[in-house]
């Protein structure tokens, strides 16, 4: 069996050094569909609390960037208007999304068994640190332990550490600009002639 990854638009990896993604706003980002198969509000309200919690890491914006189900519009507004560091953008043009993803640090992922993972890997390729369930495609991914989460407490103790800690920071950074290179068209092409030619 191959595995070959899928043929989307992949972005080309945002080059900067570690210092200015060090001076970027402390923003998250969760990018997609606003829907329950997502649970877009569950990470929302996750959001939401940690950053009353822990004040201390002066938390921005979240920005939730996607097309919103219908059935979820009471709940978004109702989250709108008791929280004023949430940006339900809707669905943006390119240029707007990628000026957002540019300027946040951090990108939470709450879909339990991702089967590729798109948005964790855009969000990545722009240079953000993305928290992930640890399930399906989503965690092949992430590169550090500490990007992948079982349940909300988890999560909330791997934050807290990679918030933390520049150390880590840095460190992750690294793992995932050499994870991540295997994600390009040009990879999927020479991949593609690979299968075709081996069997």
């Amino acid at each position: 069996m191959k595995i070959v990854y899928p043929t989307f638009k992949i972005p080309n990896i945002l080059k900067e050094n570690f210092s200015k993604y060090e001076n970027r706003k402390n923003d998250f980002v969760i990018l997609g569909r606003v829907s329950k198969d997502k649970n877009t509000i569950e990470a929302v309200k996750f959001f939401s609390n940690f950053n009353k919690k822990n004040r201390i890491f002066n938390l921005g914006k979240l920005h939730i960037i996607g097309p919103i189900e219908k059935n979820l519009e009471k709940d978004v507004k109702k989250l709108n208007a008791e929280n004023d560091n949430l940006c339900f953008h809707g669905y943006l043009s390119l240029k707007k999304r990628n000026k957002i993803l540019k300027n946040s640090k951090y990108g939470l992922h709450f879909f339990v068994g991702e089967h590729f993972g798109r948005s964790i890997l855009e969000m990545q390729k722009f240079g953000i640190i993305v928290f992930c369930h640890n399930s399906g495609g989503a965690m092949e991914i992430v590169s550090s332990k500490l990007q992948k989460f079982t349940s909300s407490i988890d999560l909330e103790n791997k934050l807290k550490i990679v918030l933390d800690n520049i150390d880590e920071r840095m460190k992750i950074k690294k793992m995932i600009n050499r994870k991540i290179l295997k994600y390009s068209d040009q990879e999927f092409r020479k991949n593609i002639l690979k299968a075709i030619h081996n069997e």
